[in-house]
């Protein structure tokens, strides 16, 4: 569904150097796919994905997304690292405004609410403001907001960082309930191996100076997964393996 072909991209640094962030990178997604892209800080991983997204261009290389049906792009929901919620806004209104410019049937718009905030646990939720809800909430309420639409997209910069080990696994399960669910296309970027092994179907990894691809990991592993079992944690030294490869190198 998604072809990334040849991208590279700099910026100007503050002492104007120019700073390399992607180098001739390819990769292709498939159509249902959740791929995970690993990799140390500044390897490139969120310009990727706004390239991806169209929020940059890229200086060299192409992307080439196919869209279901009649439409020329496909409709792509964007997780940032930050919630990105309105904070005038309650949880309900941030997910029914994501829905206002796909449906215009207002009741339909409202079911669709209450079902993404039945999906992450935050019905009871519904008329908190963000700055009344917890962290983990928070996020679940981002969550609930990217997916109502249905987008047949899903890009997620690193949307369980900050939160603490527990909530962040009740957070992928809401996750991978949704993309089978939905049958979305994902691409989720993270620092985390363990995370990107536990939700993935496919992890790619990459190095820093430049940002490139180093490496790639298929995770052929019944679900649910069993963080514990040896199978798992030979996927994860397979991708930590690359990891540092490309950490030194």
């Amino acid at each position: 569904m998604i072809r990334v072909l040849n991208v590279s991209k700099s910026f100007h640094g503050g002492d104007a150097r120019r700073v390399e962030a992607l180098s001739d990178v390819s990769m292709e997604v498939a159509r249902g796919e959740f791929l995970s892209v690993v990799g140390p800080t500044g390897c490139g991983k969120t310009t990727l994905l706004r390239i991806v997204s169209g929020l940059e261009t890229p200086d060299e290389g192409s992307i080439e997304i196919a869209a279901q049906g009649s439409s020329n792009r496909p409709s792509v929901g964007f997780m940032f690292q930050q919630h990105a919620l309105f904070p005038w806004m309650t949880v309900e209104k941030n997910v029914l405004f994501a829905l206002s410019a796909v449906d215009r049937d207002r009741r339909g718009a409202h079911e669709r609410c209450r079902e993404c905030l039945r999906m992450v646990g935050l019905t009871d939720s519904a008329r908190s403001f963000p700055y009344e809800l917890s962290g983990g909430m928070q996020r679940r309420a981002a969550l609930a907001r990217t997916v109502a639409s249905r987008p047949e997209v899903v890009l997620m910069d690193e949307p369980f960082s900050a939160l603490d080990i527990a909530t962040a696994r009740d957070l992928y399960d809401e996750v991978l309930e949704m993309h089978e669910r939905f049958h979305m296309t994902i691409i989720f970027v993270t620092h985390n191996i363990e995370e990107a092994v536990f939700l993935a179907s496919r992890v790619i990894v990459m190095a820093t100076s430049p940002g490139r691809i180093v490496g790639e990991v298929s995770v052929d592993l019944p679900e649910p997964r069993d963080r514990l079992s040896d199978p798992f944690v030979d996927k994860m030294l397979q991708v930590r393996e690359y990891f540092e490869k490309g950490t030194v190198g």
